[in-house]
């Protein structure tokens, strides 16, 4: 048999306490500005012997008494009571402890929700039109308070901030000025760090603004007549207008949309173009977009009997033909026929022109002519020019009226539409030369003669005109002149002469060996409305 000695160990146990755990998490909603009692359970920690705990909260809004007693061994309450001036979720504790040091300890979540309005505003008002809205406000702290508010629409408007001195109460005003209309509700807010947030619900009601009548249109049939509209954008954004129109036939506008820049101004027209003869046309034009609402303008016009249009211009190079046209429009929905008919410049279709230039009417038919409903008719003009001299005449569109149900006269109607023929002389190709020295003086005669001018009308007055090239301007616009020796002619073959004067700038000289600029000169006569040019002048500068 085997003999156990007898063994003793000892061990030596420390131990730490750690902090408590939270008796419970408490989660809590309440409205902002409402009160809220919570009880609750705080047991005696302390063995064999009552207790008396102290409490603490890292939360302003809750509040109770300062302390509570618990008897040994028990479980005592206690009521928190809580008032959140502003909403949100806010997180802390509340704590119990004894002056020994013990003590018991709930983590708490506090959701608080928007407190309800505490009055109600009731406003109408017309689009594009301010009203005045007042509430009392007043701050009942022995320091001064500033509130921050929002509005809750776009069609409230007012100052972003509100400053009260210690106990002072006052009426705040604020305005209502809309731009769309309708009814909206919107909440008008005061938000202070120290009392909360205050709010007013606000019902809106807007009237559309009322249509704007403009002054009555008057137009020959086949012209136009127009208002300019002026539009103002009363927000900090783009808005982009569409536009539209009840009588697109007699109404029309210059664009499909408007942009307006912020808080910017623009400019649309709306034209009219009869379709009748004495009658009333009416048509409404309005402007929308959701930023800033609509616009809307009541439109009128009567249409009076055509006359002289406006003129046709046709140029061309002597010696070859030019060509336009022109465009009539059967302002009537009734299909019409009309006749055609080209007055030289002597006066009748059989008399021979004044000059030798001549129009032509470039249509095989020029008798009942057929023009639909609303539609157009181009009639080709050709234009030869034989001479340096202005030409005119006049292409007549002449219409039945009995080919239109709503008239009821007796004599056709005439459009008359005057036509002008420019000639211009080809440029002649001749190049005149002139050198000098830096720094120094060139006068010299320059003669042009004006070939195929033909006869003059009187004393005719001429100017002459320098075409300089971009490139050389800032070396020839002080350096060059051209001095005309007169200014009026009788003959025809009599040469045009100017002395041109060139002085070569210091500056540009030095820094180059030499240097040749031109220029083309063009000639005008201001009573027959012809012109000429020359290829040029060359002007060398030698250092």
């Amino acid at each position: 048999m085997y003999a156990y000695a007898e063994e003793k160990n000892q061990f030596m146990l420390v131990g730490k306490a750690s902090h408590p755990v939270a008796e419970a998490h408490l989660q809590l909603a309440c409205q902002a500005r409402t009160h809220l009692a919570k009880k609750v359970a705080v047991p005696n920690v302390l063995p064999k012997k009552d207790a008396y705990y102290k409490v603490f909260s890292d939360l302003d809004c809750l509040g109770g008494k300062e302390g509570v007693q618990v008897t040994a061994g028990g479980t005592g309450g206690y009521t928190m009571h809580i008032l959140a001036p502003r909403p949100g979720v806010f997180d802390g504790s509340i704590t119990f402890t004894t002056d020994s040091g013990h003590y018991v300890w709930y983590s708490l979540r506090l959701t608080v929700s928007e407190a309800p309005p505490i009055g109600t505003l009731e406003v109408s008002a017309t689009v594009r039109q301010a009203v005045a809205l007042q509430v009392q406000i007043s701050n009942p702290l022995p320091d001064a308070l500033t509130f921050d508010l929002t509005y809750g629409s776009t069609h409230l408007v007012g100052p972003d901030v509100l400053a009260l001195k210690p106990q002072e109460s006052r009426e705040f005003e604020f305005f209502f000025a809309p731009l769309v209309d309708g009814d909206s509700q919107a909440l008008l807010t005061f938000s202070s760090f120290r009392l909360g947030n205050f709010s007013y619900t606000v019902n809106m009601h807007a009237d559309p603004a009322p249509s704007q009548t403009l002054p009555q249109l008057e137009a020959s049939l086949g012209t136009t007549a127009s208002h300019v509209l002026q539009l103002h954008n009363p927000v900090g954004t783009e808005a982009v207008l569409q536009t539209s129109c009840s009588n697109p036939h007699n109404f029309s506008l210059s664009a499909a949309a408007v942009a307006l820049p912020p808080y910017g101004e623009a400019e649309v027209a709306v034209d009219y173009l009869p379709s009748s003869l004495g009658e009333v046309e009416e048509g409404v034009v309005s402007l929308y977009s959701e930023e800033v609402g609509m616009w809307e303008y009541n439109l009128t016009g009567v249409g009076l009997k055509p006359g002289v249009m406006d003129p046709t211009r046709i140029s061309a190079t002597l010696g070859s033909d030019g060509s336009s046209f022109v465009s009539w429009r059967n302002p009537f929905e009734d299909p019409v026929k009309v006749d055609l008919m080209l007055l030289q410049q002597g006066g009748s279709p059989d008399e021979p022109p004044a000059d030798e230039n001549r129009f032509e009417l470039v249509l095989k038919k020029l008798k009942g002519v057929a023009v639909g409903s609303f539609g157009s008719l181009q009639i080709p003009i050709s234009f030869k020019a034989v001479s340096l001299e202005e030409s005119s005449g006049q292409v007549h569109v002449c219409m039945d009226p009995a080919s239109v149900s709503s008239l009821s006269l007796s004599e056709p109607l005439l459009w008359q539409y005057p036509i002008k023929g420019l000639p211009e002389a080809e440029p002649s190709g001749e190049v005149f030369k002139y050198s000098c020295q830096a720094r120094s003086r060139l006068e010299s005669t320059l003669e042009l003669r004006l070939e195929g001018l033909g006869k003059l009308t009187g004393n005719e007055s001429f100017t002459y005109d320098l075409a300089i090239p971009a490139s050389k301007q800032s070396a020839l616009r002080n350096a060059l002149q051209l001095v005309p020796q007169f200014g009026r002619m009788t003959d025809p073959s009599q040469p045009l002469r100017s002395v041109p004067c060139h002085a070569l700038d210091a500056s540009r000289a030095a820094s180059q060996a030499s240097c040749s600029h031109s220029a083309a000169v063009s000639l005008c006569a201001l009573h027959s409305l012809w012109s000429t040019k020359h290829a040029g002048v060359v002007v060398d500068g030698i250092v």
